[in-house]
């Protein structure tokens, strides 16, 4: 247990994302951004 403790182990998570989903996100992300939004109105 102190051995774990002492060396955390680093895991690599890899994602898959469709092109679309990515699409989608940078859409909205450049929308956000011209129209000057902040990211708790984008999210209301």
């Amino acid at each position: 247990m102190e051995e774990q403790l002492e060396q955390p182990q680093i895991e690599t998570y890899i994602i898959a994302c469709k092109p679309q989903y990515v699409n989608f996100l940078y859409g909205i992300l450049i929308n956000r951004i011209s129209r000057g939004w902040s990211a708790e109105e984008l999210s209301f």
